[in-house]
């Protein structure tokens, strides 16, 4: 009977999932995954290779069980999808102004949306051991109510790096604040912070217990996560590609921004940072 207990919110293609359960033998993995395209041409042959050690579940997690629209799922092989609505201020790079057709960013199609409280039930899952949240936007939500109805050992889920409406890609609250106020209402600490390639978000991984999450991600051995293993150990210039050669000091810059800009608990997340 598996023992580690792994929730793949957002699975996609399953590239996360696949690693867990080739990585850790005792693994079960609970990937969620809404864009049923998406599902057919990855999780699908998982789940044949791994039977009993991976449950798929195709829906989204949100506030109400039901339906609701999911934007932008034809885009970039689905890979955006979300239950929030596209920011028409953002600002793409190169490569998304040549792939997106921003006119279809506004199209959405239904489906099924869960509780985690719900979800939790089904599962009977009580103690979860890695939980990973990649919901384009809705990270942050989710994480709350996975702490409040569970016992969450370590996490990695994505933020916005400013609340700066040109660089944000969703409308929502999927920022540093946001972030912050659920540490603090948790007692989570920041155990690793790996950056996407422009900076615009963080993976930020959080535990309870320190030595215990860092346990935990060495033992998944997540700098070799296809997911999460290209900026996993150093973010500064000499060691990225020609195409995306940013320094640590931009990551620095971002997040002074933020911490600057006027927000009501600033002072609340350079505490806390500078406690980390």
């Amino acid at each position: 009977m598996p023992k580690f207990k792994i929730v793949d919110v957002g699975a996609s293609f399953g590239e996360f999932t696949e690693h867990a359960l080739i990585t850790i033998k005792d693994s079960r993995v609970y990937a969620i995954e809404p864009n049923l395209d998406i599902l057919a041409r990855g999780l699908q042959s998982i789940q044949l290779n791994f039977k009993e050690r991976v449950s798929i579940h195709p829906f989204a997690l949100a506030e109400s069980n039901g339906l609701q629209p999911f934007f932008g799922s034809s885009q970039i092989n689905g890979q955006i999808g979300s239950l929030k609505k596209f920011n028409p201020k953002k600002k793409w790079n190169l490569y998304l102004q040549e792939t997106l057709k921003k006119h279809e960013l506004k199209n959405s199609i239904l489906v099924e949306t869960k509780t985690v409280k719900d979800f939790l039930i089904d599962t009977k899952l009580k103690k979860i051991d890695f939980l990973k949240i990649d919901a384009q936007g809705y990270d942050i939500e989710l994480l709350e109510e996975f702490l409040k109805n569970s016992n969450v050992k370590c996490m990695v889920l994505e933020v916005n790096t400013t609340e700066i409406e040109e660089e944000n890609i969703y409308k929502s609250n999927n920022n540093l604040n946001s972030l912050v106020a659920i540490m603090y209402k948790f007692k989570l600490k920041i155990i690793k912070i790996v950056p996407h390639h422009d900076f615009t978000e963080l993976n930020v991984f959080l535990a309870k217990d320190c030595q215990e999450g860092l346990k935990i991600l060495e033992r998944l051995k997540m700098s070799d996560c296809p997911s999460f293993s290209r900026l996993w150990s150093v973010t500064v210039k000499s060691n990225l590609d020609s195409a995306n050669k940013i320094t640590f000091i931009d990551l620095l810059n971002k997040i002074t921004r933020f911490i600057f800009h006027p927000v009501k608990n600033s002072r609340r997340i350079i505490r806390i940072l500078i406690n980390n």
